[in-house]
């Protein structure tokens, strides 16, 4: 069988401020493609729009040695995503544009590789994140080549009534947030790392982090990722499900992306709920089930509180910040990790007058303009 190249060029705008991304995609490959669940033949073009919550996923198909099932292996995946700062950004703000490619299958010749570059930066798929202000609009380019075929030997065995399908699910989960992501059953995920490989048990969580008002990575939610292998007796196709818990912290939460086969899906912990449930239909996806999964953040950057006589600003200050007291004195919020306390109960905290003010502020001489100090996020 000839050996099937995959050639794959997406090219859009990416703008910080829209509220929409529009991806024009040409398929040049022998095998059709799928873009966000939508079918591309071979030799055309579709486009997907994504908005700053949601996913490119690409779906990257290929065939056995002996040119069995050609063209219906889901053997490879890329996500695209975005994180950092959007609506409200300001012109010296930035954010990242990542593209993590994963497979499903551990020999494959010519395996799935490729570039994304934007504005003069390129970086290969293994770990792409390139850094974007945020002020301007930028053209992006994503290719995917490789792809090759599977040798023979992975073809799934006859199934037998006494068949025991993988007991576990590998998947490829990239740590798009500044703060570490921890696996349960599996490893910690630095901040801007991605972890491949690792295999997740029927019941598998993801503890992602964010910063808080109490300080770095203090926020904090979980994504549930739950298989349910395939069965020879009763006779099952096994799934892969994906949940978001809810957190939202003064409009800033996390985004998840996923794509599991030929079906992808993305959320926002905004709210809670399933955004993946994915079966697996077919005997090669039954014996090598595979997920990859993208986490990442939204931060809403908060309002300068103005100088002033307090509560004015409240809650946003941060450290630095100077306001004058209800008793006429001038009061500087204080650096990490008290920073946090200036913006909690002002029965407690408000400068001067609080239960526990010099918790979070000290004396000083005379107001300056707020805002000025160092950002709590």
């Amino acid at each position: 069988m000839k050996k099937l190249l995959i050639a794959l060029a997406a090219i859009g705008s990416v703008n910080a401020f829209a509220s929409n991304i529009n991806v024009q995609l040409q398929n040049n490959t022998a095998c059709p493609v799928s873009v966000n669940g939508s079918t591309v033949a071979p030799g055309g073009t579709g486009t997907a729009t994504i908005n700053s919550d949601g996913t490119y996923a690409v779906t990257e198909y290929t065939s056995f040695a002996d040119g069995s099932s050609h063209c219906e292996i889901a053997a490879g995946s890329v996500l695209v995503s975005t994180s950092g700062n959007h609506s409200g950004a300001k012109e010296d703000d930035s954010f990242f544009l990542s593209a993590i490619q994963s497979t499903s299958f551990s020999t494959i010749s010519s395996p799935f590789g490729g570039m994304l570059q934007v504005d003069g930066q390129s970086q290969s798929l293994g770990n792409a994140s390139i850094k974007l202000s945020a002020g301007q609009a930028h053209n992006a380019v994503l290719t995917v080549n490789g792809g090759g075929v599977i040798p023979t030997s992975e073809k799934p065995k006859p199934v037998q009534p006494d068949y025991q399908y993988p007991s576990v699910i590998r998947a490829t989960i990239t740590n798009n947030t500044t703060c570490p992501m921890m696996v349960m059953g599996g490893p910690t995920i630095q901040a801007g790392d991605t972890a491949r490989n690792i295999t997740l048990s029927a019941t598998s969580a993801l503890l992602e982090k964010m910063d808080g008002p109490t300080g770095k990575c203090s926020l904090q939610a979980t994504a549930g990722v739950y298989y349910d292998r395939a069965t020879v007796s009763p006779a099952t196709n096994g799934k892969v499900t994906l949940e978001q818990s809810q957190l939202e912290n003064k409009g800033s939460y996390f985004k998840i992306s996923a794509v599991s086969g030929n079906q992808s899906g993305a959320t926002t912990s905004k709210s809670a709920g399933t955004f993946l449930n994915h079966a697996f239909n077919d005997e090669v996806e039954k014996n090598n089930p595979a997920v990859n999964i993208a986490v990442s953040t939204h931060v809403n950057p908060e309002p300068t509180p103005q100088a002033g006589v307090y509560p004015e600003g409240y809650p946003n200050y941060k450290a630095g910040d100077r306001i004058k007291g209800t008793d006429g004195k001038t009061y500087e919020c204080k650096p990490y990790p008290f920073t946090g306390w200036c913006n909690q109960a002002p029965s407690v905290y408000a400068p001067g007058t609080g239960t526990s003010w010099s918790d979070a502020w000290t004396v000083v001489g005379s107001v300056s303009v707020a805002g000025n100090g160092r950002s709590f996020w």
